[in-house]
């Protein structure tokens, strides 16, 4: 329930980022208190600097947001006698980096861990597939990287994470407290999929690799569900296993619905989003999906992931009663 450390020196434990912006400032020997105070929630914690500084947190997660409060004020010079209580306005601190259209390597994004950390994040989205490219191995489909985790927006440097990799970053991520969730986009946004394997596009639709930027409006072919539904089974069945996190995400946004079918092909997709919905809940995660979902009736343990600013998409979530991620991209999109 209470533990003392001494640092000396440098703080490399927790100053690493701050020491090569100020070294000759060699703080002197000082005692960190770590009590455990389970009064207060699970991110919560209190933090007072007197003549030692004591850190009060209910969980590990509560006493490294108090650490990263600390680097805060030592990187500003603020390390004067203060009492802070601080807790989360918000359960959700999320951000997305899209590495379906643009790679990024496993040390980028472990840099980028790191940073979220310090400013209390906890929630990395990954965008893990797209019509540009495809970036996770999947095992039983190996093309999908072999092929697609060649392609990228304008050429821009491609590539793909092992399985391997991929459970190691996670590892990683878990020790900053950050819970790394895997998109898989479907059944638009998949022209990475559909250059893999074309037998999953319809026999009309075109399967070369694309590097553009608009959205297409391809998909994976709801006539061939008998084909398709295994395939995307399969895909998070795998994404399951890599992934510990109780979240993935299936995308399902932005599906062009070929004129004169609309009524069959929305039956179609009712279908494949409630087997997936099925099949990842009985797993024991929760699917999140883009605002779309909204449109559909569906049973089972799932997010709307809101994207646009139209007050009806919020109104539709709280009607059905399904919970809400808001990341609207008007206001929180980077270019």
């Amino acid at each position: 329930d209470k533990g003392t450390r001494t640092f000396n020196g440098d703080f490399q434990l927790f100053l690493d980022e701050i020491k090569n912006n100020k070294p000759n400032n060699k703080p002197k020997t000082q005692i960190i208190v770590f009590l455990k105070n389970n009064k207060l929630e699970k991110e919560a914690y209190t933090l007072n600097i007197g003549k030692d500084i004591v850190i009060e947190a209910s969980t590990e997660q509560g006493a490294f947001y108090a650490l990263q409060t600390f680097k805060q004020l030592a990187f500003a010079d603020q390390l004067y006698k203060t009492d802070i209580t601080d807790s989360p306005a918000q359960n959700w601190r999320g951000n997305m980096i899209d590495v379906a259209r643009h790679f990024r390597s496993i040390d980028y994004l472990k840099r980028h861990i790191k940073l979220m950390a310090y400013y209390k994040m906890n929630k990395l989205h990954l965008h893990l597939s797209d019509d540009q490219g495809f970036r996770i191995e999947i095992k039983a489909y190996p093309k999908l990287t072999s092929i697609s985790g060649k392609t990228s927006v304008y050429n821009d440097p491609a590539g793909f994470y092992t399985q391997a990799q991929m459970k190691e970053l996670v590892k990683f991520a878990s020790t900053y407290h950050i819970d790394i969730i895997p998109e898989i986009d479907m059944p638009a946004h998949t022209r990475a999929i559909t250059h893999a394997y074309p037998e999953f596009a319809c026999d009309e639709d075109e399967t070369t690799s694309y590097s553009g930027t608009r959205v297409l409006k391809t998909k994976l072919c709801l006539q061939k569900m008998d084909s398709v539904q295994p395939f995307l089974s399969q895909v998070f069945n795998e994404i399951s296993q890599v992934f510990d996190s109780k979240y993935v995400h299936i995308g399902a946004d932005e599906v062009l619905l070929k004129k004169g079918f609309e009524s069959q092909e929305t039956a179609q997709l009712t279908s494949l989003y409630q087997n997936l919905i099925t099949q990842l809940n009985k797993q024991g995660k929760t699917v999140i999906a883009w605002e779309e979902i909204l449109n559909f009736d569906l049973q089972g343990d799932y997010i709307a992931q809101v994207w646009n600013n139209k007050t009806s998409v919020i109104q539709q979530a709280k009607t059905k009663q399904v919970p809400v991620i808001l990341s609207v991209c008007q206001h929180a999109y980077f270019d």
